[in-house]
């Protein structure tokens, strides 16, 4: 019996550690498992290897050649000697060509240099861009962890008031000790009760379904069990707008990338000027030609040549196609240049909200905090009043279900907050303050 109990023990499963999460923590997995901030990172990984592709135009551009050939009917050419025209072969057999040629960019007019700058631009701004990606990322996760917290002190409130019900309950049993109640206030009493049930059950419904999609958003396993260890946090610090202001020009990630996107498509405008200039390259050439009556010519029937030289690459006439590339690289800064300014100006507008919303929230919760006091006193002395019969069951419920509510508003009113300082945040790509 003893060796069952052994292996049975051994065969089940061991009960997982409950996984303790505080805010940052919950933050650092959201960001590590977004698949939106892996996809940021790889396109700017891509735009490296673009830079260096566009970077090696400024190398020496060094190709190789083979050719190997078979006549069936060999070139020959007519020649006249005094005896008629008679057909000489110009090749054997068999032909055969290798050549290297290497080319080197010496002046074009900033084109090469443009190309490599307009390259190092976008990797600047497709890493700002990342950036604005993890704040989102970490913002979706501050919400979560936030709601989640809600939802928990929503559901504890519920069940507080189901005990609140009962004790209430309780009460009237007392005065039925003393004297005789009616039916229909036992019944009335076991309705208020069970009324406390529903909510008690949404709450849980809420809490489970948030805790599902917060498992899927830092990468836990769906059976994880989780401990949110922080709560909402009560301290309201005053904020600045001007200094709030100038820190979302300076940090937020999406309006620095806007306001980089103009000096990229300034560039652009410079690069597409320039196409309208010559580019002097040098080139040098080794070739290595000959042919023969075997397949592969012998030594003796080959012949080297060396050359190298300057070229100069004229652009005369492309049918329009440059003129109307430089116009679009006009529209294109130009667009820059006012989405940077619309972009600002709708940040601007949604910094100011979230600080308006965040002075009248603090407003808000300690006012509600002055209800709720008022509204526990009140219960406590309802209920007192109840015991000794001089107030009726239906004050008691409306005391209790208004202190509930009560309690309701000042979570929700926290809560609001907190969700509005993570906004605050993530404008100013602060990680507090």
């Amino acid at each position: 019996m003893r060796l069952l109990a052994a292996l049975l023990l051994a065969a089940a499963p061991a009960h997982a550690q409950p996984l303790s999460l505080t805010l940052p923590q919950a933050v650092e997995r959201a960001v590590e498992h977004s698949e939106d901030v892996k996809i940021r990172a790889e396109k700017k990984d891509r735009l490296t290897h673009t830079y260096k592709k566009v970077r090696a135009q400024a190398f020496p551009q060094v190709y190789g050649s083979f050719n190997w050939s078979r006549y069936v009917d060999k070139p020959v050419q007519i020649a006249d000697f005094g005896l008629g025209p008679q057909k000489l072969e110009m090749v054997r057999d068999y032909e055969l060509k290798t050549s290297a040629t290497a080319t080197q960019v010496l002046w074009a007019f900033g084109k090469v240099k443009t190309a490599i700058d307009i390259a190092r631009e976008a990797i600047d701004i497709e890493g700002m861009l990342h950036k604005a990606t993890k704040n989102e990322s970490v913002f979706a996760a501050k919400q979560a962890y936030l709601t989640i917290l809600l939802a928990q002190e929503t559901l504890r409130i519920a069940e507080e008031s189901h005990k609140n019900a009962l004790e209430n309950q309780n009460a009237l049993k007392v005065r039925v000790g003393r004297g005789r109640a009616s039916r229909v206030d036992n019944i009335k009493m076991a309705a208020d009760v069970e009324s406390r049930v529903p909510s008690k059950l949404e709450a849980q419904s809420r809490l489970d379904s948030l805790i599902i999609g917060f498992r899927r958003l830092i990468g836990a396993p769906a059976d994880a069990e989780l401990q949110l260890a922080d709560t909402l946090a009560e301290n309201f610090p005053e904020l600045s707008r001007d200094r709030l202001y100038e820190e979302m020009l300076d940090q937020e990630p999406g309006l620095r990338a806007a306001r980089r996107n103009i000096t990229l498509n300034e560039r652009i405008l410079s690069l597409r000027r320039a196409d309208y200039l010559p580019t002097l390259s040098a080139i040098a050439n080794y070739s290595y030609y000959g042919n023969g009556p075997t397949r592969f010519p012998e030594r003796k029937w080959m012949d080297p040549s060396f050359l190298w030289g300057l070229q100069v690459s004229v652009p005369l006439w492309g049918g329009g196609g440059r003129l109307n590339a430089y116009r679009e690289a006009e529209n294109d800064r130009k667009i820059a240049d006012l989405e940077y300014q619309k972009r600002r100006r709708d940040f601007a507008v949604i910094l100011d909200s979230a600080l308006s919303e965040y002075r009248a929230s603090i407003g808000v919760y300690r006012a509600s905090l002055t209800v709720l006091e008022l509204a526990e006193k009140s219960y406590e002395i309802v209920l007192s009043s109840f015991r000794s019969g001089k107030a009726s069951q239906t004050l008691l419920n409306d005391a209790e279900l208004q202190w509930t509510a009560a309690k309701i508003r000042a979570k929700q009113s926290l809560f609001g907050i907190n969700l509005i300082k993570a906004r605050i945040e993530k404008l100013t790509a602060a990680e507090g303050f």
